[in-house]
């Protein structure tokens, strides 16, 4: 044979195939379209974590001093520095305590921050998104100008040209918007940037710049400089652009490593679709390759021509994906935004796109292995007599080849993740459970194609039926949502004894098709199985964590509200508090601002080296000497003891009682029983005022946790009301917990503020509601990305439907020959793949169930019920989307006329 004939020959055999052809493209086309996509997504926010990294640090250093803030004379020491050369420049910010309110409007805490708009930022550059062009600097240097990020303007229903009212404990001053930011992440998307003049000027108190930033001359004094700031401020987080490089390509690398996963998963399942659409393309030449192979053609001749039609329908299905992939990128993109509320600009990767072609190749070549060998290797004496070929060396060949599959497979999905042991293990693991789905499933077929259907009521169907429901019912008990649903369809299958004649006839049919090619039914099952187990798993863990989030705010939320102000002026809030409608309780305590200075006598710059030395860097939350920073205090010689819950641990203490009055005992939050803490009851810490004259031993006598039902604290410390006075002295604030009825939240808000403008007000559900959207966006993204295995499931239903239709081209002429219509011949197709589609909704819902069910019990420590409205819906979406499939593919053949069939019987 030639090229040109190779050529020709497979070109023409390709379209004859028609619809099964496009079937096996739109098969690899899925799975390439799934990497391709996901990779570039990935590439895009890989690239959005990393691109910048001295603009993501403001800075090649940055210096959180929230804990300790710095004082004017403080500054100095960063003015040395530029002196002596080793820092080319510096800037430091503040974030002041503020609530923000449009004039007349309800006031929401937003994240303020004083900058010097002449240096700041340090590096990059602040994109202005409304005026349009506009110069960030420009804006925030004249006096009393905001620019603010937008979701603190969708907080306070801010636009351009608005007013808003600043107010602290201490002073409260107006600001005009001038400016709204994009997009960018969360730092900017909650802050409002204001000019240090500005907040100077509002304000009576001298500045306390909570974070700095400097760029040094090179690299070698960013990492001398970074170790000398954390020796000479030790309760400070330093960073360097090293550091967050380095956690954001951890990040980034996790990121992408899921996603490929994903998109390896949608590409294994779309590879299922490709061997059944290679076999019925092949099985309708089973006539011509005999004939070839009888005019004296080679086995390895076959090899050539399929491999041939194999890479015509990779390059096929490669390119069509790799199109695909770019759009559906851009669609995952704009997911990923609604997570990180930070604008993605999609990149568009040559060398990503172009490797889809690659991909459709070696995806057509690994599954169209299985279905090639076998086509090669029909016997022509075999197929002129029709006679059969299921033999023990058919057998063993086929497991052979399914072991190469997998190898090939492995190798593939080694270079995509760019790992080969964690591929190896991966897609061992991920076949071994295909294989033990498969067998389940090619038993669960078999049992389908047994059900009786009788012409009458018997004592025989009487037990079966009395068994199903009897057995429906009994995993009603453990899986409610599950059993219900198996009950209706028990009932349902119980009662098709009550039918008219010829929908029984249908539906014997239907039954003993789906058990004629029990393997083929399970590959179909198992990869409705995949899709709807991923989807089903992300709607309802999604729905169960809301609800569990919800319900979880609901019982740790005893107060919805919460007042602070100076506590000279608690007076003027607590004649205010008693006047507002529907309020149902409060509770007040005292807090002070405090240095941490010692732990167990030893010094918090001996302590934050230990630590650094151990390898934590001190990285926020519970590793850094905030924890430390603030003291709530509660009036306990009156009775107002914390109601805590001390966690069952060792050196967990006890709790605070009226005997630990006048005294420095005081409870830590129960993460400080961990590393790198590693605090007990009966340790002592060494606290000063902020501003360093006063200083106090505290004993800790106990921790508590953050248990549903315990009261929500506004500090990680714990103690005496007059502990927090003596510390705080004149700075000390008073912090009001309210309940109030939803429907009165504006009038609380009105009524304090008119009684005491300068209190500080938040509203807790602004961020519950914040982070439901946030929570459901992470939803939507994860079954966005699910539903990719659910499309090449669809097409594997369309596929196997193809391929039966081929097989029963005579039996659908004898059926119409002796009266049936071509309605009745499509409707036992549907209903067919109708129980197909509601069995494999039937394992996924059921996988879910156990799944949750676990998740609950050993993760999330309480119950995630499967909602039985939505296990039933998702039941009949799936049942109903491969009837549908199965319709569109069927229509054409079940019209075919008798004798066309029927002809040379």
């Amino acid at each position: 044979m030639n090229a040109p004939f190779y050529i020709r020959y497979t070109l023409r055999s390709l379209v004859r195939g028609g619809t099964r052809t496009v079937l096996a493209v739109f098969c690899i086309g899925v799975g390439v379209m799934a990497i391709i996509a996901l990779q570039l997504a990935g590439l895009t926010i890989g690239r959005s974590f990393t691109d910048d990294i001295r603009a993501i640090n403001h800075g090649d250093i940055s210096m959180d001093a929230s804990t300790a803030p710095l004082s004017g004379p403080d500054l100095t020491y960063f003015d040395g520095l530029r002196s002596s050369g080793d820092v080319t420049q510096w800037t430091a910010t503040v974030s002041p305590a503020y609530t923000s309110a449009l004039l007349n409007g309800q006031r929401r805490p937003v994240n303020i921050s004083g900058i010097d708009p002449a240096v700041y930022p340090l590096a990059g550059r602040v994109r202005v998104e409304s005026p349009s062009g506009a110069n960030f600097q420009q804006l925030v240097s004249t006096r009393g100008n905001a620019v603010i990020g937008p979701v603190a303007r969708d907080l306070l229903g801010a636009k351009l040209g608005d007013h808003v009212r600043l107010s602290s404990q201490t002073s409260s001053f107006e600001v005009t918007v001038a400016g709204i930011l994009p997009a960018t992440g969360f730092e900017s998307a909650f802050n409002m940037f204001v000019s240090l003049e500005t907040l100077q000027a509002g304000s009576t108190d001298p500045l306390r710049f909570s974070a700095v930033y400097l760029n040094t001359p090179d690299h070698a004094r960013m990492v001398s400089l970074a170790t000398s700031l954390r020796q000479r401020f030790p309760t400070a987080i330093v960073g360097t652009t090293d550091d967050i490089l380095k956690q954001r390509e951890d990040a980034s690398s996790s990121i992408r490593q899921f996603l490929k996963i994903a998109g390896l998963l949608a590409l294994l399942v779309g590879g299922i679709g490709v061997v059944n659409t290679m076999q019925v393309l092949l099985s309708r030449n089973r006539v011509e390759i005999a004939m070839l192979k009888t005019a004296g053609y080679r086995r390895r001749d076959l090899y050539v021509l399929f491999g041939l039609e194999a890479a015509w329908l990779g390059l096929a299905g490669g390119a069509l994906g790799a199109v695909l992939g770019v759009g559906l990128s851009y669609g995952a993109i704009k997911l990923v935004e609604g997570i990180l509320l930070q604008d993605l600009t999609l990149i568009l990767d040559p060398g990503t796109v172009l490797s889809g072609v690659a991909i459709g190749l070696a995806t057509a070549f690994i599954f169209g292995l299985l279905p090639i060998v076998r086509a090669a290797g029909i016997r022509p004496l075999a197929v002129l007599r029709e006679l059969p070929e299921h033999g023990w060396r058919a057998r063993l060949q086929t497991a052979g080849l399914l072991i190469v599959l997998a190898v090939l497979f492995t190798a593939f999905a080694s270079v995509i993740l760019q790992d080969l042991r964690f591929a190896a293990i991966a897609v061992t693991g991920t076949l071994i459970v295909l294989a033990i789905l498969s067998a389940l499933f090619a038993l669960i077929a078999w049992g389908v194609s047994k059900l009786p259907v009788p012409e009458r009521f018997s004592i025989r169907f009487i037990i079966f039926a009395a068994l199903a429901i009897a057995a429906a019912a009994a995993v009603t008990i453990a899986l409610p949502s599950v059993g219900i649903v198996l009950l209706i369809f028990a009932v349902l299958a119980t009662g098709v004894v009550i039918l008219p004649r010829t929908w029984k006839s249908t539906a014997k049919l239907a039954y003993r098709g789906i058990g004629r090619q029990s393997g083929r039914t399970a590959a179909t099952l198992v990869a409705l199985f995949v899709g709807v187990f991923t989807v089903g798993l992300m709607l309802i863990l999604g729905q169960d964590i809301r609800a569990r989030f919800n319900d979880l705010v609901a019982q740790s939320l005893t107060f919805n509200l919460a007042v602070i102000d100076t506590a000279d002026r608690a007076h003027l809030v607590d004649q205010a508090i008693p006047t507002i409608p529907g309020l149902h309780g409060q509770r007040f305590n005292t807090l002070a601002n405090v240095v941490p200075v010692a732990l167990n006598g030893e010094s918090v710059a001996t302590v934050a080296a230990r630590i650094r030395q151990q390898g934590d860097q001190g990285g926020g939350g519970f590793n850094s000497f905030s924890q430390f920073a603030q003291i709530e205090g509660s009036d306990l010689g009156g009775g107002e003891v914390p109601h805590i819950t001390v966690p069952k641990k060792p050196n967990a203490g006890r709790a605070l009682t009226a005997l630990d009055a006048g005294t420095n005992n005081v409870l830590l939050q129960d993460q400080l029983l961990n590393k790198p803490w590693n605090l007990k009851a009966g340790d002592t810490i060494t606290v000063s005022d902020q501003a360093g004259k006063a200083t106090q031993t505290i004993t800790v006598v106990g921790f508590f946790g953050n248990n549903i039902g315990d009261e929500i604290h506004n500090a990680a410390v714990l103690g005496d009301d007059k502990l927090v006075r003596g510390l705080g002295g004149s700075r000390t604030y008073g912090s009001w917990l309210l309940k109030v009825d939803p429907s009165h939240t504006s009038d609380a808000f009105r009524i304090v503020s008119d009684a005491d403008a300068q209190a500080t007000m938040v509203d807790f559900t602004d961020f519950v509601s914040f982070f439901d959207r946030l929570l459901s966006n992470v939803i939507v993204f994860l079954s966005a990305i699910a539903s990719l295995a659910l499309l090449a499931g669809i097409v594997i239903i369309a596929n196997t439907v193809a391929l039966a239709m081929l097989e029963r081209r005579r039996e659908i002429g004898i059926l119409k020959s002796v009266g049936y219509d071509s309605g009745t011949v499509l409707s036992q197709v549907l209903l067919e793949n109708a129980v197909v589609g509601a069995l494999g909704g039937i394992a996924a819902i059921t996988a879910v169930a156990v799944a949750t069910t676990l998740l609950g019990r050993l993760v999330f420590k309480s119950d995630l019920p499967v909602s039985t409205p939505l296990a039933l819906g998702i039941i009949i979406a799936t049942s109903l989307l491969a009837a549908g499939t199965a319709a569109l593919v069927a229509w054409k053949p079940v019209r075919v006329r008798p004798l066309e069939v029927l002809r040379y019987e």
